[in-house]
């Protein structure tokens, strides 16, 4: 006796026991088997695609001090609620005789940005004298931690670039510590000054801070004498120099590691087996004449060396240039990745050099390494993982040959194993010496924020001001007015393969002797605004009640993200290499692989957006050991020729989940035999900005800020469907309200509501404007759903509908469906 199926109860298969479950001889004697697989899952967000971008850009209001000097964006980071916290400072690209006095010197500002980078609030922090901000990071408080320095111009005459330091001045450098609100906790300077009023003539110039785990702080930079202190043709003793901090701003210690000639500090990260790793360049092996090495130094938490290596090309006469490490990121235990510039390699040279990338193990290892860059100079490397991909931010005079004075802002996006997945330049238009540069690479809603400053809408003189860009993942911002002078194109760099090997060398420590003492930088008000050069996409809403209603009293099950059919075929049973795989979780894996990447397709095969995502085949082994699968269903799939139904659930008690396995001849004719089917957005949805109009999606998913996103049910089998079962998930827009809003609602469409052309015609996978005005929808469920990044909320449904034609997500007044994915249960008219 077949069991028939109608509605499957998930909250009770994941609570029932296995030993319970009917198993029917004649259905083991069936010519098809089908197993379901559950499998759970504590799931983050389904990674989607991104939608288009923008490019806002922030100047300071004509007369004021931040117009005649300029400014420029050093970083950009996410706020705990919505929107980001930006710093600036100033970028003067020229140097008035009038200006050189001018007492209001900016030392960083600080602007709160809703989600879209429009100004909600800006202060600013007045220095004693010129300087620049060089860093910013985050601490655990929900406060920043910042580093700078003081400097006085050499000279009164106009010049383009920036300020350099006097030869008879030396830099000072501080920390100041803001909290959540921006407001200054407590400052430090470090200064040159004995305890008995002389100086020393040294510089101390910090570059890098971060936060310890113990709470303090620790930074890094470079310390040496001022100009007039070096003998014509005498390489100044620079080192790097390492202080660190308590919570409270009180002195730990200070040290300088270094040898007799040009060692610098650019970057320093804590480790998570306890101590820091700092990253530079060193000289010390005598080859600072003719070329210099990158520098690493793994530190404890007494500023103790642990060990410390270099890394470069040839050194002494054979030596084309000097190495430098910039950023570097550490990945848990598994070491580091390590982002700088070489003149030794692919490119190299006195004028020539590439970015440096090289993904190290804990002990400095090399695991890969590579250059990259076109014909000229590519430098200043700012550094973001996300994820297994890396971003690179880049300086490049290399992609502009009619311009090579031209420096242009330069973005890669790289591969976990560094081979390169785009690239593109910001390029302006051909108007003389004009300069972009990104500074600061941050994560932001399905894509990337950079920020930096361009010198492409000034005056003549090319002031500057700040620039921030928001991004798709794949690097796409969308279309830039004509008439701006300034255009995002893709480039042809260069990977190069490099061939360091490092080198355990000897460089010593000694304490350092900079002086500290507090410093509290005068609040002032700055004048920036901000202005579009390539607006984002805002589409219009339409009216919706926002009442939370639940129709059909179902209790919630544990949520679906993910479910799809399988046949494991021979090709499933065999890694890529052609070794035999002898574990479900491997051969699950590999047919998700050879769906989604390698193409061996079987018939009974679905396309599943989840394990399109490599990072989620990798969960494969957790996502079974986290659940449970019967032992002899584990054993059937390493055999082969079965047929499984896989469903991924996030949420819940992963230790409660099990397999359901249910044996049913799919010969047997009649109606209710059930499926499950994933709506692959490209093949059945559409999105609707208002009634009547209607577009197809950008990709196999759904996302986009629309009114509403349509499932059309006829498009796959051309039949109507007795729905029995909807599962799925909807996140709200604009995602920077970062709320929760009712209104929300689920809506089915009647087939008899359409006439035998418009089903012929959405069997065909039409019609979706006739769809989106049609006025006889009805409402299944109203729920609450996340206006946020990120968060989604799970929409289940359950109960039985007839000749459904299409189902629909709609949202409340003044928001939108941003991202939704919807899965069916429906039985169908088999004879």
């Amino acid at each position: 006796m077949m069991r028939e199926r109608r509605h499957t109860n998930y909250a009770w298969i994941l609570h029932r026991p296995y030993e319970k479950i009917g198993r029917d001889p004649q259905m083991r004697q069936a010519r098809l088997r089908r197993y379901v697989v559950v499998l759970t899952m504590m799931l983050g967000v389904w990674t989607l695609p991104a939608q288009a971008g923008w490019v806002a850009l922030y100047e300071g209001v004509e007369g004021t001090s931040e117009a005649s000097r300029g400014v420029g964006i050093i970083a950009v980071l996410p706020r705990e609620t919505d929107g980001f916290v930006a710093f600036a400072g100033s970028a003067r690209s020229k140097t008035p005789a009038d200006a050189i006095e001018e007492p209001r010197n900016l030392a960083f500002a600080r602007w709160e940005l809703d989600g879209q980078g429009q100004i909600q609030g800006q202060k600013g922090f007045l220095a004693p004298r010129s300087g620049a901000i060089r860093a910013v990071q985050p601490t655990a408080d929900k406060g920043h931690i910042l580093v700078g320095d003081f400097f006085k111009p050499a000279s009164r005459e106009p010049r383009r670039g920036p300020p350099f330091v006097g030869s008879e001045e030396v830099a000072v450098s501080w920390i100041v510590k803001l909290d959540a609100a921006g407001n200054v906790e407590w400052g430090r300077r470090f200064d040159d000054i004995r305890p008995d009023g002389t100086r020393t003539g040294r510089h101390y110039s910090l570059q890098s801070i971060t936060e310890a785990p113990d709470g303090g702080y620790i930074a890094i930079g470079e310390t040496h004498p001022r100009v007039t202190d070096i003998a014509p043709g005498q390489v100044p003793d620079m080192d790097m120099w390492i202080v660190r901090l308590a919570p409270d701003g009180d002195l730990l210690w200070q040290r300088r590691y270094g040898g007799d000639e040009i060692d610098a500090g650019m970057v320093i990260r804590p480790v998570p087996s306890g101590g820091f790793i700092a990253a530079g360049m060193t000289s010390g092996r005598g080859a600072f004449a003719t070329g210099g090495e990158l520098w690493l130094v793994r530190v404890d938490q007494e500023g103790r060396i642990r060990w410390q290596k270099s890394y470069g090309g040839p050194i002494g006469p054979a030596a084309r240039g000097v190495d430098v490490g910039w950023q570097l990121e550490t990945r848990g235990s598994d070491g580091y990745v390590l982002a700088g510039t070489t003149r030794s390699f692919g490119r190299g040279g006195s004028a020539r050099g590439d970015i440096w990338v090289m993904r190290l193990g804990p002990g400095g290892d090399i695991r890969w390494q590579y250059s990259y860059g076109g014909d000229g100079l590519e430098t200043s490397p700012t550094l973001l993982v996300a994820g297994d991909s890396f971003l690179l931010s880049g300086y490049s005079n290399s992609f502009r040959p009619e311009s090579p004075d031209a420096w242009h802002a330069w973005l890669l996006n790289l591969g976990r194993d560094g081979a390169i997945q785009w690239q593109k330049r910001l390029s302006p238009e051909d108007r003389g010496i004009i300069n972009q540069f990104i500074g600061n690479l941050a994560q932001a809603q399905q894509g990337y924020l950079a920020a930096g400053f361009t010198t492409a809408f000034g005056a003549d003189d090319h002031s500057s001001a700040g620039l921030l860009i928001k991004m798709a993942r794949d690097g796409t911002i969308g279309p830039f007015p004509p008439n701006l002078p300034l255009s995002l194109e893709t480039t042809d760099a260069k990977r190069r393969e490099t061939a360091a090997v490092p080198r355990t060398i000897d460089q010593g420590t000694q304490p350092a002797q900079a002086r500290m003492t507090s410093w509290q930088p005068e609040r002032t008000e700055t004048r920036v605004t901000m202005r579009y050069l390539v607006a984002p996409n805002e589409q219009p809403a339409e009216d919706r009640e926002r009442e939370e209603t639940r129709y059909d009293g179902i209790p919630p099950v544990p949520p679906v993200v993910a479910r799809y059919t399988a046949f494991i075929g021979p090709h499933d049973l065999h890694a890529a290499d052609g070794a035999r795989l002898d574990t479900s979780w491997a051969i699950l894996r590999q047919d998700r692989f050879n769906n989604h990447v390698a193409g061996f397709v079987d018939p009974e095969d679905e396309a599943n957006g989840f394990f399109d995502s490599a990072a989620n085949r990798k969960r494969m082994r957790r996502l079974m050991r986290n659940g449970e699968i019967a032992d002899d269903l584990a054993s059937k799939i390493v055999e082969g020729g079965v047929t499984v139904q896989v469903t991924v659930h996030a949420g819940g008690d992963p230790h409660r989940a099990m397999i359901l396995v249910e044996e049913v001849d799919e010969t047997n004719g009649g109606t209710g035999f059930p499926h499950v089917a994933h709506l692959d957005c490209r093949a059945h949805a559409c999105l609707s900005e208002r009634p009547g109009q209607a577009v197809p999606p950008p990709s196999d998913k759904c996302w986009g800020w629309y009114r509403s996103h349509i499932y059309n049910l006829l498009a796959s089998t051309g039949a109507q469907r007795k729905v029995t079962e909807i599962a799925g998930f909807v996140s709200g827009g604009p995602s920077e309200r970062n709320v929760k809003v009712a209104g929300f609602t689920l809506q089915a469409l009647p087939a008899e509501c359409l006439g035998e052309k418009a089903r012929n015609t959405l069997k065909t996978g039409g019609g979706c404007d006739m769809l989106s005005g049609l006025r006889c929808w009805q409402p299944l469920l109203r729920f609450t759903a996340p206006v946020a990044a990120g968060p989604k909320e799970l929409v289940h449904w359950a109960g039985s509908l007839d000749g459904v034609a299409a189902i629909r997500l709609v949202a409340p007044q003044d928001h939108y469906v941003d991202n939704s994915g919807l899965w069916i249960e429906y039985a169908t008219d088999k004879r």
